[in-house]
This record gives structure tokens, C-alpha cells and sequence, in this order.
């Protein structure tokens, strides 16, 4: 598909979605988008994962990937009979130039609003930003030869595009805060809204007369590099989707009105968010959190031993540092906690009375014990000395772990008001490092934020821009030195040149102590018969 024009073939990939945008609109240009859409996701984790778990980190994605949204609220999904999961949420934006809609991934539309004297225009545009580059000289010898290799490519992946396009449906319908003037390409649905839609097959249809126009292709190739990426604006495509020439496009006459109190309706939309964040796998305990008590469940989930070790000529099996048997435990807790800290092993016993338990208490202490996505679980290793031959099991593995837990949040602007390097807030001992473009990502941003804080007590770090419409920016990676942790975030884009950033942390932080207790297995882990 990536020879393809890519406007079209983000089309076919999005996997014959269905999709509905119902935009309500302001004067100001703030509003409200209720949004459907039925998809087949793409789930790239593991292969035993559950539909109803790709179906929620699919929302999660669309509520957390989504551009200017300042808040969501009526979120919903099912999974429908043909395995389609169909969502549905209102979202609330300030700036409607700056919305883009996640759907999945798919560039599908755009609508942006234009601000005329006495009135305000809206405008529907199909497909992401085109690249801004200049491609490099080609002759026309060429550029004949590059239209050859070009078709033929298309001709290979037609019946494909045509299958995935075939279901294509995206309908935008667009209330305006003024009764309907000058449209075109738009139908009017009433005095003040009007709506849209593409279809799949008219899409394919002209792809199919486009790749066959060799007019159209040498200019592509010539003034574009090739086959690029970009909204469909041209006046004879625009024919042929929706049957006149020009934009799609709607104008208000007359007065303009607010459509709805924008702040009212948000504003309980915006509080609600964490919550709505940790219905669906956003970071935070999703069910009440523990407060002491006893594994729910304890089980042995592997077992590894060693029993030769040679460090001083390389001989290391199963990349250990040492001979012994380690034994792999995974408990479910008694609610959801924040973090889990380093533990300790207190006693370890064979069946045949040998003391397994390390000297060394480096040894004894358990490391980094790793939480569950849903923070109701852990998994830890315990390292024991080798049993002697008479043992066949382990009689007692028992000693305690720590975890911390924080019911209450609070909110902190950390006062930082440029996003530039070396700029500095007042909470948190808040510094930007740096800002720069990214090593990874093409057309991205990454900044580095320095906190005096632990990732623990962190909930989530929101940026947003000046006039307080959150950036779609997304956690890329971190480190912890002390009592300083820095983060890097990236953004589609540039950061704006001013801003502001908040920390969602954890309040009244406290750490318990959980014991746990194996009796009685072999030395695989199994119980003894």
C-alpha cells in the first residue's frame, strides 16, 4: 500500500470502518462532536488477548490519541455480532482548529472553521497534512518510466483496495451557531446543520480513473516526488465524490448564536476524566485500593536451578550470576495499589530440613517486583540456595513485600509558561531539559521534563497550550536518579511556543506490608503428594 496514494490507502486500512461525527458548533469556534464508529482493531499484543481487551484499548486509544479535546463524556462500546467494536463518546473541544479526530488512527476528515465578516464558514477536508518538500528535478523520460512502475504497483494491490473500501462509510453532519447560507457539496439537514458523507465505492472509483489519468500522475511525480500524502481539495475529485465542484463547504447568513453553554456542559466532563481514563486501562487503581491484608492468591509460576557456575572462565547457564534455585511467584492482591517496593525473603526450608534461605542479604531482598496492567497483581523471584539430594521440595518459602497506595489526588501547575529549554516552574523543582525535534519520529517533537518527584506518586503530567486546550502528547520513556525523575514526552508537531504544564499526583501516599507463604511443593513448584 505504500506506493499508493496514502490519503486512500489510510482509507482501505482502516479496516472498512463506519464512522459518524455530529458536530455542534459555537461562534467562537468551541463545540461538542458526539462520535460513532465500528472498526476491526489492529491488536498488536498478545495473541491470547481477549476481544473485550482489544476492545478497550482501542478506547483508550481514541480517548487518549485524539488533538484538542478538552474533555469526554457519555464513552461506551460493545462488541458487535460481526466483530466489529463499535464506539460512541461526545467529546468537547475549544478550538475547533484544533481538533483531529483519532478514529482509530485513520485520517479520515477534518473540519476546520473559517471566520468571515458577519458570519463563520466550515470546511470538510478528507486526509491528513500533505509533506512539505520539494521533490528533486526529474526529466520527463523519467517521470514517464516512474508512471509505468507506479500503475503497475496499483494494478497488484487493486482488488485489495477494493475489498477494504468497499464498506467505507464516514458521515459528518455539522450544526452551525447560524441559520445555513452559501454551501456546496454539503446537504443541508435542517435551518442551521448540514451533512456529508463518502463512501467507500465512489472513493475506489476515482483512485481507479486517477491512477489511469497520466496527466494527473506526472504531475504528481513531478511537482511531488511521487504519490504523497494530503487532503483531497481538487475541484474535479470533489465532483466526483459528492457531485459539484469546489470544497465541501458551508457558510452561516445572518446572526450567530451560541449553539449550547460550552463551560457548562464541560466543565463536569473535564472533572470526570481520570475516572473515565481508569475505566479503561488508564493509570491509576481501577478497583478500591488495598489497605494491608493477605495475598488473595499465591502460586509458584516457575521454577529455575542452576547447579554448576564457573564466573572466572564465562560459564554462566541460564545467564544467572550464581548456582541455586529461583523460584517465580505471582499473587493477587487484596485491591489495586500504585507501586510495589522491594521486598524481603525471611525463610526458606527443604522438605529434608536444609536452610535454602541466601547469606547474603543482598540475596534475601526481593527486586523489582512487577505489577499487573490492572495493578491487582504481581509477580516476583525469590533466590534460595540449592536443596541437598535428599530434598524433594521446599516445606516453607515465606518473608513480606511493600507496596504504596493513594486514594486522593490533587492537581499541580507546575508554573511553567514557555516551552523552550532550560525554562524553569515554580512546583517540583519543575525544568524543561529540552526541546527538540525527534531521532524516531518524523514530524514530531520530543521534550524532556525534569520533576523532584517519584514515578509513584505521579497519577499523569498534562500539557496544554495557551489557551488551555490539552496537547495530544504522549509519554515516550523515563528515568528516576534520587528524588529526580525525568520524563520524555512527544508530540505530532511542535510544541507551542507558550503554555502550561499540570501534574495529576497521588495525595497521602501510604506503604503496607503483605506477607506471603508457599508450604509444601516440589521442587518444580508443584504441590507435594
Amino acid at each position: 500500500m505504500r506506493f499508493i496514494v496514502p490519503i486512500v490507502a489510510a482509507f482501505a486500512a482502516a479496516g472498512c470502518i463506519e464512522s459518524e461525527q455530529d458536530y455542534t458548533l459555537n461562534p467562537d469556534g468551541s463545540g461538542k462532536v458526539a462520535v460513532t464508529w465500528a472498526h476491526a482493531p489492529l491488536d498488536m499484543g498478545p495473541g491470547d488477548r481477549k476481544p473485550d481487551e482489544a476492545a478497550k484499548k482501542a478506547v483508550k486509544d481514541e480517548i487518549e490519541q485524539c488533538e484538542g479535546v478538552d474533555a469526554w463524556k457519555d464513552v461506551t462500546w460493545t462488541l458487535r455480532d460481526d466483530g466489529k467494536v463499535q464506539f460512541k463518546g461526545v467529546a468537547y473541544f475549544k478550538d475547533l482548529s484544533k481538533l483531529h479526530l483519532h478514529l482509530q488512527g485513520m485520517k479520515l476528515t477534518r473540519l476546520r472553521h473559517v471566520k468571515e465578516a458577519g458570519g463563520l464558514a466550515v470546511v470538510l477536508e478528507f486526509g491528513d497534512k500533505a509533506e512539505d518538500r520539494k521533490p528533486e528535478p526529474i526529466s520527463d523520460e523519467d517521470a514517464k518510466a516512474k508512471v509505468k512502475t507506479e500503475r503497475a504497483q496499483y494494478q497488484q494491490s487493486k482488488p485489495l483496495f477494493e475489498s477494504m473500501l468497499k464498506e467505507l462509510k464516514s458521515r459528518v453532519k455539522v450544526s452551525l451557531p447560524g441559520a445555513v447560507g452559501a454551501a456546496s457539496n454539503f446537504k443541508k439537514a435542517g435551518g442551521s446543520a448540514v451533512e456529508c458523507t463518502l463512501e467507500g465505492k465512489a472513493l475506489f472509483k476515482l483512485l481507479d480513473e486517477l491512477m489511469m489519468d497520466d496527466a494527473w500522475l506526472t504531475k504528481q511525480i513531478k511537482e511531488r516526488g511521487g504519490l504523497k500524502g494530503g487532503p483531497i481539495t481538487d475541484e474535479a475529485s470533489m465532483q466526483k465524490l459528492f457531485g459539484e465542484k469546489g470544497p465541501v463547504r458551508a457558510a452561516t447568513s445572518g446572526a450567530l448564536k451560541a449553539s449550547f453553554d460550552y463551560e457548562a456542559e464541560a466543565a463536569p466532563a473535564r472533572a470526570a476524566m481520570a475516572e473515565l481514563l481508569k475505566k479503561f486501562g488508564g493509570k491509576g487503581p481501577a478497583a478500591p485500593p488495598s489497605k494491608g491484608g493477605a495475598f488473595k492468591d499465591l502460586k509458584v509460576a516457575g521454577v529455575q536451578i542452576v547447579y554448576a557456575f564457573d564466573a572466572q572462565r564465562g560459564m554462566m547457564p541460564l545467564n544467572t550470576g550464581q548456582a541455586g534455585l529461583k523460584i517465580a511467584l505471582v499473587g493477587e492482591l487484596p485491591g489495586s495499589v500504585l507501586a510495589m517496593k522491594e521486598g524481603r525473603l525471611e525463610k526458606a526450608v527443604s522438605d529434608a530440613g536444609d536452610d535454602l534461605l541466601p547469606k547474603e542479604k543482598f540475596h534475601r531482598a526481593i527486586h523489582w517486583p512487577r505489577l499487573s496492567t490492572d495493578k491487582g497483581a504481581v509477580c516476583f523471584e525469590v533466590q534460595l540456595n540449592l536443596p541437598g539430594e535428599k530434598a524433594k521440595g521446599i516445606k516453607e518459602l515465606s518473608g513480606v513485600l511493600q507496596y504504596v497506595v493513594g486514594e486522593k489526588t490533587k492537581s499541580v501547575d507546575l508554573g511553567i509558561a514557555e516551552f523552550n529549554p532550560g525554562a524553569k516552574g515554580r512546583e517540583l523543582g519543575a525544568e524543561i531539559a529540552k526541546v527538540e525535534d525527534s531521532q524516531f519520529q518524523q514530524g514530531h517533537q520530543q521534550l524532556e521534563l525534569k520533576l523532584k518527584a517519584s514515578m509513584d506518586a505521579i497519577q499523569s503530567v498534562d500539557f496544554l497550550d495557551e489557551g488551555g486546550t490539552k496537547l495530544a502528547v504522549r509519554a515516550s520513556g523515563h528515568w528516576q536518579q534520587g528524588e529526580t525523575t525525568q520524563f520524555t514526552y512527544t508530540l505530532k508537531g511542535k510544541f507551542p511556543p507558550k503554555g502550561k504544564i499540570v501534574v495529576n499526583l497521588y495525595d497521602d501516599l501510604k506503604t503496607y506490608e503483605i506477607p506471603f507463604k508457599v508450604e509444601n511443593v516440589d521442587l518444580l513448584g508443584r504441590p507435594l503428594k
